[in-house]
């Protein structure tokens, strides 16, 4: 029998789930054919976008000990060798050095998050581990070069890399190429920026390194990506953070090395501070509406197959984030139906629409006033903890339901009006008030507003437009019309794949051939690339390209919420997707695949 020889074009994390995903199934499969898998990853295998050299400041947003870049599709107990990321780091021998934060590598909490350098340095190690497992199984090459296009010949995929002029053949070829890079090439010339320039927020420690104390820098987004900015140029400029008379006070000791950075959004709502977790690793709320069964039962009853978010899941959703806060705050959800409408109807509502008091609107200051009221109340909240915390609670909800959620999303599973709000409107809400940072970061912004070196930009709706060499943000309110000017502008927003943004080489190459295409929902050109349910492309004409297949973020489009890591104790839908994939590519049987053409 003939060697398949298979591409993996990337090898984040997403590229190491796949590889264990194939050592899962040839486990299992004594009839498998033989095959060898050829790495294409310049970098740091399993690392990703995870630099082991860039600041301790920069944090994970999810609790270390529950992910795990290990897992199944099946089994919800790991093996005894494959650690989370804190039982990894709690063998580690070693201690950082010059750390805001005292011996990571020490015993730590299971509720901990943890510097994203550790994360990378736990996914390289745990890319050993799974080397080591595939090779009982298949032959293995790293290639430690980047693919810069790729030609399908016959039955024959040609790969042509960086420093290679001649192209390697392959029978598969699996894209997992994650986060789209910076359109600066920062690896292989200087970055030369005039004044008045747009910045990238990656890789924080180069695209930001020209930026002078005391100059004046626009961030757009008060978000997850906004932190990584904001902590580079304060903690990564010397600034350090003491603790203040209240034990959940902290107070900013600037370093003098800082720019003035100024926040604005369209919203201007602060991310709300994830809650102190009581739930363990493995806790999450039990749904009793809000499951994918249920949900596949509500699009039997629709003639086209398709939902309206707004009209079919967000009531039920509602539900879920009342019965949660009634457990939170009453150790039942029998309560009376006027009272349950009433939280369902203000307490819920509210928690969906966050808004600021009427007088925000009066002027800068009083909007200053008013945001940090609101970081306030909110940390209150989340210092109570997701299980005693009745809005804590119901927030929580939306995360513990995202399987739900995808079950109605994903593959055209929404009108394509209602797919354009939801994309638009909704997944903005959730990720602020149900995916944001930790308490920590709420705590360190309200040191950082008190000190002076964070100043709110602007209010809702504000303007940029360039003048005169410099980015001015112009906001209207009841009382003045705020003018605030900047020498850099960062837009703290991750850059997907999508027609309107920058392209890889790699990507256009394919696109160009006809053998990928962007993801449509009827006329909603959503984004990401458009896929089979077992990841196999879908070409320009609407059918299957054999032998191409596409994993994780250039999926997020006709998939969801592809960033997220792996769970540690959980049956893992990453898994499921890849070890299908691997199936397919076998040659073991399956249920015909799916495709849903846009």
């Amino acid at each position: 029998m003939d060697t398949k020889k298979i591409a993996l074009v990337g090898c984040g994390p997403w590229g190491l789930v796949t590889l264990n995903a194939f050592s899962n199934v040839l486990e299992k499969c004594v009839t498998a054919p033989k095959i060898a898998i050829s790495i294409f990853e310049p970098n740091l295998l399993g690392a990703g976008i995870h630099d082991l050299n860039q600041g301790d400041f920069l944090f994970t947003n999810t609790l270390a000990g529950q992910v795990s870049i290990f897992g199944s599709a099946d089994k919800e107990v790991p093996r005894d060798d494959e650690p989370s990321f804190r039982d990894w780091v709690r063998q580690q021998a070693r201690k950082t050095k010059n750390s805001p934060f005292e011996n990571y590598y020490s015993f730590r909490q299971d509720w901990d998050y943890l510097p994203r350098s550790m994360l990378g340095e736990y996914l390289n190690s745990s890319a050993e581990k799974i080397l080591y497992k595939i090779k009982k199984h298949a032959t293995i090459k790293h290639i430690p070069d980047m693919v810069m296009a790729i030609k399908l010949i016959d039955d024959s995929f040609l790969v042509w890399t960086a420093s290679s002029e001649t192209p390697y053949y392959f029978d598969d070829v699996i894209i997992s190429t994650g986060h789209i890079e910076s359109t600066y090439d920062l690896r292989s010339t200087p970055y030369q920026p005039t004044h008045s320039t747009q910045l990238d927020v990656y890789p924080t420690n180069r695209t930001m390194s020209q930026i002078k104390p005391g100059e004046d820098v626009l961030v757009e987004g008060i978000g997850l990506t906004a932190w990584d900015a904001i902590a580079e140029l304060t903690e990564g400029r010397g600034g350090k953070y003491c603790k203040g008379v209240n034990p959940n006070e902290l107070i900013y000791c600037p370093s003098g090395q800082e720019p003035r950075l100024h926040l604005f959004s369209r919203s201007c709502m602060p991310a709300h501070a994830r809650a102190f977790n009581q739930k363990g690793l493995t806790g999450s709320y039990a749904p009793c509406w809000m499951t994918r069964e249920n949900i596949q039962t509500i699009r039997a009853q629709h003639e086209h197959q398709q939902l309206d978010f707004a009209e079919d899941i967000l009531p039920i959703l509602k539900n879920e984030m009342t019965r949660a806060y009634c457990l939170a705050e009453f150790g039942t959800s029998n309560i009376p139906l006027n009272r349950w409408e009433e939280i369902r109807n203000n307490v819920i509502e509210m928690a969906l629409t966050p808004r600021f008091r009427v007088e925000a609107n009066q002027s800068l200051t009083q909007l200053k006033k008013e945001f940090i009221k609101f970081i306030e109340r909110n940390l209150s909240e989340a210092l109570r903890g997701n299980l005693t915390s009745g809005i804590k609670a119901a927030t929580d909800v939306i995360r513990d339901c995202r399987g739900a959620i995808q079950e109605a999303v994903e593959f055209s599973g929404l009108t394509p009006r209602s797919h354009r709000w939801f994309l638009k409107t909704f997944v903005p809400l959730m990720n602020r008030i149900s995916f944001g940072p930790p308490l920590f970061r709420n705590q360190q912004l309200l040191a950082l507003l008190r000190s002076g070196v964070v100043e709110l930009a602007g209010g809702p709706g504000g303007r940029k437009i360039v003048q005169n060499k410099q980015f001015v943000l112009e906001s209207d309110f009841d009382d003045e019309t705020h003018i605030t000017y900047g020498d850099y502008f960062i837009q703290a927003r991750l850059t997907s794949y999508h027609r309107d943004h920058h392209e890889q080489p790699l990507i256009r190459s394919l696109r160009e051939q006809g053998l990928i295409r962007y993801f449509r929902n009827g006329d909603f050109l959503a984004g990401g690339f458009d896929v089979t349910r077992t990841g196999q492309a879908i070409g320009v004409e609407g059918d299957p390209v054999k032998g191409l297949w596409l994993v994780g973020l250039p999926c997020e489009g006709p998939r969801f919420y592809m960033h997220a890591l792996p769970r540690y104790g959980v049956k893992s839908s990453h898994y499921q997707i890849c070890e299908k994939l691997a199936q397919k590519i076998l040659g073991i049987s399956l249920p015909k695949d799916t495709v849903r053409a846009g």
